[in-house]
C-alpha cells in the first residue's frame, strides 16, 4: 500500500496586508492550515502561535490589516474580517482556546469555514477534510512511523512568474506514547545524512500514522525542528540538540472526543 498523502486535507495560509500590496516572494512568512469536519462543519485549524505571530506583524508594521490568506487560484481567501470595533483592524476568524486547568495554553486555534467558501477551496484546490464524523479507532499499538505534512517556510519555488509552496512529506519513527487518551505525538528521527530541510511553516499541519497496509490520521502539527535557515537549533545546556540530520515533529492527538473539547474551549461549541 503507498503512503497516505496528508497534502490534501491542508493548504499553506500566507502572511498579507489585505490590500496585497507586497505581493507573494518567496520570503513571504507562511504557516499550514489544516481543514477538519465534525458534526458536519467545517473547520479550519492552525497554531496560536501562528495568530500570536501575525498580531505581532501587525504591530511592528503598524497595519491592522495584516491577515492570513489562502490563495487559491485567481482567488485569494482572506481568513479575517473588518472589526467591528476598530474599521482600521481585521479581525481573525481562529477562536484562541482557554487555558487548561494547569494554566498551559494549548497551542491550537480553530475557525470555522462557510460552505461557500469550502465550495471554493474542495474546487479550486481539491482538499479533503480530515472527516471526525467517520472516524475509526487507530489501532495505536500497530504503528512505528508517522508522516508530517504541511508547507515549509523556507523551500518556496518559482513555477514560471509564480511562487509556490510546495508541500513537504516528512517521516520518522513514533517516539511517544500513543492512545486516544494521550494529548500528543512526537515523531524523531537521526539520518546518516543531511536533509536540507527546514519545517517552520509546517505548524497547523496534519500527522498521519502510516503502516505497509492501512494509516490513519493521528494529529495536528505544532513544532517541528530543525526550524528555519534563520533560527538556531535548540539548545540544551549548551549543547546541540538537534543536527542537520535530525528530524522532529510534535503535534496534538486528533479524535473526535479531543476536537470536541476544542471547540467548546474555544467557544464555538457548547459544552
Amino acid at each position: 500500500m503507498e503512503e497516505k498523502n496528508g497534502c490534501e486535507f491542508c493548504l499553506p495560509a500566507f502572511f498579507h496586508s489585505s490590500s496585497m500590496h507586497e505581493g507573494r516572494h518567496e520570503e513571504t512568512d507562511n504557516a499550514t492550515v489544516t481543514f477538519v469536519k465534525y458534526q458536519q462543519r467545517i473547520y479550519a485549524v492552525t497554531c496560536h502561535h501562528v495568530v500570536k505571530q501575525l498580531d505581532k506583524k501587525r504591530k511592528e508594521l503598524n497595519d491592522g490589516w495584516q491577515t492570513l490568506t489562502l490563495h487559491l487560484e485567481r482567488v485569494i481567501l482572506q481568513l479575517s474580517a473588518i472589526d467591528p470595533k476598530n474599521p482600521k483592524k481585521r479581525q481573525d476568524i481562529f477562536r484562541t482556546l482557554r487555558t487548561d486547568f494547569s494554566g498551559e495554553q494549548v497551542d491550537i486555534v480553530i475557525g470555522p469555514i462557510t460552505d461557500f467558501h469550502w465550495e471554493l477551496i474542495e474546487s479550486k484546490k481539491h482538499k479533503s477534510p480530515v472527516d471526525l464524523d467517520n472516524w475509526i479507532e487507530p489501532r495505536w499499538d500497530e504503528y512505528k512511523y508517522g508522516s508530517a505534512f504541511g508547507y515549509p517556510t523556507d523551500h518556496k519555488e518559482h513555477q514560471g512568474k509564480y511562487v509556490s509552496a510546495p508541500c513537504l512529506h516528512v517521516t520518522a519513527e513514533v517516539v511517544s506514547r500513543l492512545g486516544a487518551r494521550e494529548t500528543k505525538i512526537t515523531l524523531f528521527s537521526e539520518l546518516d545524512e543531511p536533509h536540507g530541510f527546514f519545517f517552520s511553516g509546517m505548524s497547523g499541519g496534519i500527522i498521519i500514522l502510516q503502516h505497509e497496509e492501512f494509516y490513519d490520521v493521528a494529529g495536528i502539527v505544532y513544532e517541528g525542528q530543525p526550524g528555519g535557515k534563520n533560527q538556531e537549533n535548540m539548545q540544551n545546556d549548551g549543547e546541540q540538540v538537534f543536527s542537520e540530520k535530525s528530524i522532529l515533529i510534535k503535534g496534538f492527538i486528533i479524535t473526535p472526543e479531543i476536537f470536541s473539547s476544542w471547540l467548546v474551549e474555544s467557544g464555538l461549541k457548547n459544552a
